[in-house]
C-alpha cells in the first residue's frame, strides 16, 4: 500500500535517523519527492512528515537544501502561493532560534560553499532575486531577517 507523502517523509526521517539511510540516499529521496513531477501538496506534506520535529535535519544536510531550494523555486507564483500554508506548517514547530537559523543559512547561502553530490545543483544566486525571496521566507519562517549579514 503507497504511503501518503507526510507517511513517506516521516519513514524517511525515522529511517536516515536510525542510519539506514546516508546521507547522499536522503539527497535523492528529496529531489525525488520534491520533484516537478509530484504534486506540490504532495511534496508540501512530504517534507512536512520528513522535518517534523527535526529541524536540525534541514538546517545541516545540503543535499535536502538543494532540493527543497529547486522545488520551491519551480513553482509557479500561483502554486506557490496555494501551497505556502503546506509549506510553512512543516516549519511551524521549529524553535525560533531554529526558524532564525534556517533564515540565516538562506540569506547567506550565495556565499556558502555546496559540498558532495549537492555540487551540481547549485548555482551562484542572483542577489535581487533573493532579495525578493527574504520577505516571504520571513513570512514562512515567521521570523525577522535581519538587514546586516
Amino acid at each position: 500500500m503507497p504511503f501518503t507523502g507526510s507517511c513517506a517523509g516521516r519513514r524517511s526521517g525515522c529511517e536516515w535517523k536510525l542510519g539506514k539511510v546516508q546521507d547522499e540516499e536522503l539527497g535523492t529521496l528529496s529531489r525525488r519527492a520534491l520533484s516537478p513531477a509530484v504534486p506540490p501538496a504532495e511534496a508540501a506534506a512530504w517534507l512536512e512528515g520528513l522535518v517534523s520535529g527535526s529541524a536540525l535535519l534541514l538546517l545541516h544536510r545540503q543535499e535536502l537544501w538543494a532540493a527543497l531550494d529547486g522545488w520551491l523555486s519551480g513553482l509557479t507564483r500561483e502554486s506557490f502561493v496555494e501551497h505556502l500554508p503546506l509549506v510553512r506548517r512543516a516549519f511551524a514547530d521549529f524553535s525560533t532560534s531554529e526558524r532564525r537559523a534556517m533564515g540565516e543559512r538562506v540569506k547567506h547561502l550565495s556565499s556558502a560553499t555546496a559540498r558532495g553530490g549537492a555540487k551540481e545543483l547549485m548555482e551562484e544566486l542572483d542577489p535581487q532575486r533573493v532579495a525578493r525571496v527574504l520577505p516571504v521566507l520571513s513570512t514562512i519562517l515567521g521570523v525577522q531577517l535581519g538587514e546586516a549579514g
